[in-house]
């Protein structure tokens, strides 16, 4: 869920349990991406890293892992996959 769009459900009254917590579940944010949609995402380079980024990245997994802890990170490789065929429409 984007940054902003929680912010705006994190402030609707409407979500509040009752208790006061709030409630966001898939029937009430009215907007979220499963799985498919976020695979295609990053399948399409919609999101990702930047290489400094990348660098950064690195070094936290690598910290991770040296804790014994796990982790997961996805990594884009060159392959023909990177540039357009010629009958991919632009």
């Amino acid at each position: 869920m984007p940054l902003d769009y929680w912010r705006l459900v994190e402030a609707d009254d409407g979500l509040k349990g009752p208790k006061g917590g709030r409630q966001i579940r898939y029937r009430n944010v009215g907007r979220y991406l499963d799985n498919t949609q976020f695979v295609i995402l990053v399948a399409n380079a919609w999101v990702g890293t930047t290489i400094s980024q990348s660098a950064l990245l690195e070094a936290v997994v690598r910290e991770v892992i040296a804790s014994g802890r796990t982790v997961a990170i996805a990594v884009k490789t060159d392959t023909a996959l990177d540039t357009p065929a010629a009958d991919d429409p632009l």
